[in-house]
């Protein structure tokens, strides 16, 4: 892809030029036509939406679109356009752009697919737009637009959702076509959009950039992103906090893998860097709520358009009307880690004065039906009412089937909305918010539908996505952002991998100290080590390999001199068999360790400089379990690295050996920093019995061309 602004000067103006694009006054239309087209369509919206400034269309034949007069060039316009729609093909492209730069546009919007995400033509194509473009601001190209609904102002291919409604939630996708199915989706559960926009493939203005800017705007309480691709997560990462910091609640959907690093560094790090697991780590330090599934994505975007996040994890309270349904939501809310609240003894005796005396007081609570599947709400009503009521519950879930399947004598079933409307009350009458969970998937009783919108009361589908997007929009993390450092060198190329010597002396130049380590050069030289170093050792094969074991060139556990001496010959014919021949080993004493971790680092071709921490030991990379930091970092913030780690991955939890691998931590933070270094790997990072850690493996990558 063609060189964008730096990401300094997008972070200082890219709100700026988002705004300048999104406040359009006047909107010109190139390649629109009287056929159905991209063009027309977005000559169409315009009109529903109300745009109010004027609209130009310009075509070869001057044929008028959708009521709207018609010229051949921008040149003839009777006024200057803040913003061109560019809907002709992408070969035509680049002239329109210079002749919308030279007419004194504020930016352009390219529909065209055909250009970077083609091949090689298609990226000179990208060169051209980018030269033609002056100052303006760029959308796409291969996108559909955006809308605006909350002024009018839009420039979008796609289809509209009817009614044009605005609401509170911005929708950003580098997606047309998941926006189509996001927007058409989300309507069916009655959410509106504030916004919806459409990035393609980002050849200017990304989505941190229009994050940034729907971030300081006052209709906007959702900012959801459905994210394929990006090359600068730290300005991503920063326009999610300036989100967050103005209260928004962000979600996102990521769609494909990264494949950073891998080949390219040529270690474990490498390997995971891009990896699902580090960027969801990054994303959830920074609040944002992280989707695995358009379904959940949705739940997600409903309970935030519709609740406010609660300030701690809530305490519920939830209702039914079924034994077998109470057991189900019982077991999947424990699992998401949600907390039933302890009824108080009056709650009790109310419930139990409400309903049949065959029913149970507890939290969750089956009303047995009492009355509502007859259509008499009076006992299931006050059950309800008394547990929304409790001092103890700060949320009640409603889990009740939505579904519009019963026909009772030609009529649909009111069950449903009943339930619904005895919650909502409950929930209006003592202030405890509602969520109402259905067990199921599948078509709601409509005008139940539209009581729940009205009151702003999330209705979530499907048992186990509903309570884990619950989950998730409750959970709150005790977040500590990093400090905004600048963003590190890209990964490019092979890298080249010191030898073992030369990593141990680069590492002591930041106070780190490897395990005792000689190498030796042949079987005598490797006993003499060995009982200078004292038994048991280990021998290794020092020939440059990511992975040693995969070629046998390990052996563990010698305790004589015999066998470091047949250890040394069966090494020397793996590596050998490996094409290493003659390579140096090395011997080291055992260490004997009560866990193992790993401790890496990276220059990452979307977050710049990263640390990783997760367990160590030969299955590193298929773990998926890692705390990641952005570096630089120093010392205080090493130790909250260290804390994140997963219960159990240090034994006790003991502060004493958290601080010794934060010093790891922070030390490996200032090495990847270094202008030559790739990558850096510690594995494993040895917890011993004594409290202290020992580094008994490193490796590091460095520039090709280093001096």
């Amino acid at each position: 892809m063609p060189d964008r602004p730096s990401p300094d000067v997008r972070r200082d103006e890219g709100d700026t030029r988002v705004a300048a694009i999104l406040s359009a006054s006047s909107v010109a239309v190139v390649g629109a036509s009287d056929r159905m087209g991209p063009g027309r369509k977005v000559v169409e919206n315009l009109g529903a939406l109300g745009f109010p400034g004027p609209v130009y269309v310009v075509n070869r034949r001057g044929v008028a679109v959708a009521g709207k007069e018609a010229w051949t060039s921008l040149e003839e316009l009777p006024g200057v356009p803040d913003l061109v729609v560019v809907a002709v093909n992408s070969a035509a492209s680049p002239s329109v752009v210079a002749q919308a730069r030279d007419l004194g546009a504020r930016g352009a919007v390219l529909l065209a697919s055909g250009f970077s995400e083609t091949g090689e033509h298609g990226a000179r194509l990208s060169e051209e737009v980018l030269a033609a473009r002056g100052a303006m601001s760029l959308v796409g190209p291969n996108c559909l637009g955006f809308l605006d609904l909350t002024t009018g102002v839009g420039a979008y291919s796609g289809p509209m959702v009817e009614p044009a409604v605005p609401g509170n939630v911005a929708l950003v996708s580098n997606s047309g076509a998941m926006a189509c199915t996001l927007s058409g989706a989300a309507a069916e559960r009655r959410i509106h959009f504030s916004h919806v926009v459409t990035t393609g493939n980002q050849l200017d203005l990304c989505i941190a950039d229009f994050v940034r800017c729907l971030a300081s705007s006052p209709a906007v309480k959702v900012i959801a992103c459905y994210v394929e691709g990006f090359d600068d997560g730290r300005a991503l990462l920063d326009a999610f906090d300036t989100a967050r910091a103005n209260g928004k609640t962000v979600t996102l959907l990521k769609g494909g893998r990264s494949e950073t690093g891998g080949e390219a560094a040529r270690t474990h790090t490498g390997a995971i860097a891009g990896s699902a697991s580090v960027q969801a780590d990054l994303f959830g330090q920074y609040g944002v709520l992280l989707a695995e599934d358009p379904d959940e994505f949705l739940s997600l975007i409903e309970l935030g358009s519709r609740l406010d996040r609660p300030v701690r994890a809530p305490r519920i309270g939830a209702v039914t009307i079924s034994g077998g349904e109470r057991l189900l939501f019982a077991d999947a809310a424990e699992e998401a880690g949600f907390v039933f609240a302890p009824l108080t003894d009056e709650t009790v005796q109310a419930v139990i004065a409400a309903l049949p005396p065959f029913a149970t007081a507890s939290n969750p609570l089956d009303t047995t039906g009492a009355g509502i599947v007859d259509g008499d709400c009076e006992a299931h009503t006050a059950a309800v009412l008394a547990v929304a009521g409790d001092p103890s519950v700060d949320l009640l879930l409603v889990c009740q089937d939505a579904k519009n399947g019963w026909v009772e004598a030609a009529q649909e079933s009111r069950l449903f909305l009943d339930a619904v409307v005895c919650a909502a009350e409950a929930g209006a009458k003592t202030r405890t918010p509602v969520v109402v969970v259905s067990p199921t998937t599948g078509t709601v009783d409509g005008r139940a539908r539209e009581e729940l919108a009205a009151r702003g009361i999330p209705c979530l589908m499907g048992l186990g996505q509903s309570v884990r997007a619950l989950a998730k929009f409750a959970r709150v993390a005790a977040l500590d952002p990093f400090l905004r450092t600048p963003l590190g060198a890209r990964a490019e190329g092979t890298g080249s991998r010191l030898d073992a010597r030369t990593v141990i002396k680069r590492l002591a130049l930041h106070g780190l100290d490897h395990w005792p380590t000689r190498f030796v050069r042949d079987a005598r030289e490797a006993v003499e080590a060995a009982g200078e170093l004292g038994f048991p050792v280990v021998l290794k094969l020092e020939a440059g390999f990511a992975h040693r074991r995969a070629v046998g060139g390990v052996r563990m556990g010698l305790f004589d001199a015999d066998a470091v001496s047949s250890a040394w010959e069966e090494l020397a014919r793996a590596g050998a068999a490996a094409g290493a021949t003659g390579a140096e080993m090395s011997i080291q004493p055992i260490a004997v360790a009560e866990a193992e971790l790993f401790v890496g680092a990276l220059k990452d071709e979307q977050f710049g400089p990263i640390v990783l921490l997760g367990r160590g030991g030969t299955g590193v990379e298929s773990s998926g379990a890692f705390v990641v930091g952005l570096a630089p970092f120093g010392a205080d913030r090493a130790v909250e690295m260290a804390r994140r780690l997963p219960r159990g991955t240090v034994p006790g939890d003991d502060r004493a050996v958290l601080a010794e691998v934060a010093n790891v931590l922070a030390s490996v933070s200032e090495i990847i920093g270094e202008p030559d270094v790739r990558a850096v790997d510690v594995n494993p990072l040895l917890l011993l019995a004594d409290g202290s850690v020992a580094i008994v493996d490193a490796k590091m990558v460095v520039d090709d061309l280093r001096g």
